[in-house]
């Protein structure tokens, strides 16, 4: 009924940045942190974060939460799951990286991944790479393990 979101938005600048934009359909972000951070808000999708200094290069984690919309009939076996990561604005995109780890009860396996990576990971997670803009929305598939 709830899946948890981590990220880390990262960067690499000619010049200072102090400002960083990124949108996560769906979630509600709960919290932004790091070194540089001043202050944060978000409205709808789209997360707006200011950063004291500025910096060429740096990184930002995220934290939220999303309540997917029930299903009007039962849920399928197994339940189709797209994974919630932040598209960041104004910037070229150098590497997106998603990583997936059921609750406990569930296992996951990769139901369509066209155009990203799949790194190796630990037995309870997969990883997803890209550093294509054209890379598909990902989409993995939960099973309740018996």
């Amino acid at each position: 009924h709830r899946a948890d979101a981590v990220g880390t938005v990262s960067w690499a600048a000619r010049d200072p940045v102090a400002f960083i934009e990124f949108t996560v359909a769906g979630v509600k972000v709960l919290e932004v942190r790091g070194a540089d951070v001043a202050g944060w808000s978000q409205s709808g999708a789209r997360v707006q974060v200011w950063l004291r200094a500025g910096s060429r290069e740096d990184a930002i984690e995220w934290t939220g939460t999303t309540t997917p919309t029930p299903p009007a009939k039962p849920a399928p076996d197994p339940l189709p799951f797209e994974p919630v990561h932040p598209k960041v604005a104004h910037v070229r995109l150098a590497l997106d990286e998603v990583r997936v780890r059921p609750a406990d009860g569930f296992a996951l396996k990769a139901d369509r991944a066209r155009g990203w990576q799949a790194p190796a990971a630990p037995a309870n997670e997969l990883r997803f790479r890209t550093d294509s803009t054209s890379a598909q929305g990902l989409r993995v598939l939960l099973t309740p393990v018996r």
